[in-house]
């Protein structure tokens, strides 16, 4: 895990916002504000992908986990020739030294990739579409939400009990699909003892489950119409 936070952001016209560990921070404004810009500014500026901000003048950021830690957790992806084999990015190691350890803003895109998460209306419906499986055991491995919930069960627990709490049914991650990861909504097979997530008699009751799960929904919209 790498942890920074901001601790202040100063905007074009002279605002300027101090933040705590758990701050949260709402921009709000009419269209075309600037409240978009400044939050692409931020990750922008943060990757090295822009040198100048645009509605922000200004801000601060700081680092909390050392660079040790950073560089203990990278340990398994660095190779012979002292530099990170990560999908999608590639560095030295000599980069993320100074990346981290300067005072300078700009930390690069894998580690901006990692404080940073950006919503976008496309990549949130690209989030429901089942991912591909990876290797779950290095954790930078991990860009999708199911690959995460994946290898975190407690995650996928979690967001089960808000999706339980909104819509009535669970939300679970299949772990025998192969080499994709979908998610199914129903009713969660019971897991008896000698049992397992990937058990034969565990992945036809999840079947079953959908199917009824199905037919409920279309019964549902039914008495709706």
């Amino acid at each position: 895990m790498i942890d920074a936070r901001l601790l202040s952001l100063e905007f074009i016209g002279g605002t300027k916002i101090s933040m705590n560990e758990n701050s949260v921070v709402v921009i709000v404004g009419p269209n075309n504000s600037g409240k978009s810009a400044a939050l692409a500014a931020i990750k922008n500026f943060l990757s090295g992908q822009v040198t100048k901000l645009s509605s922000l003048t200004t801000f601060s950021l700081l680092r909390t986990t050392t660079l040790e830690e950073i560089e203990a957790s990278l340990a398994s992806v660095l190779n012979v020739n002292q530099g990170y084999d990560i999908p999608g990015f590639g560095f030295h190691k000599s980069q993320l030294k100074d990346w981290w350890s300067s005072e300078k803003f700009v930390i690069g895109p894998f580690l901006t990739s990692q404080l940073v998460c950006e919503l976008t209306t496309r990549s949130r419906l690209l989030d429901c579409d089942p991912s591909q499986s990876v290797d779950v055991r290095n954790s930078y491995n991990l860009v999708h939400p199911f690959q995460k919930m994946y290898r975190y069960e407690n995650l996928e627990e979690r967001t089960s009990d808000i999706f339980r709490t909104a819509f009535k049914r669970d939300f679970i991650i299949h772990r025998g699909a192969g080499s994709v990861i979908p998610v199914y909504v129903g009713q969660r097979p019971t897991i008896e003892p000698g049992e397992d997530r990937v058990s034969r008699a565990i992945l036809r009751g999840l079947r079953l489950s959908i199917k009824s799960n199905h037919k409920e929904m279309e019964l549902e919209a039914s008495h709706q119409s």
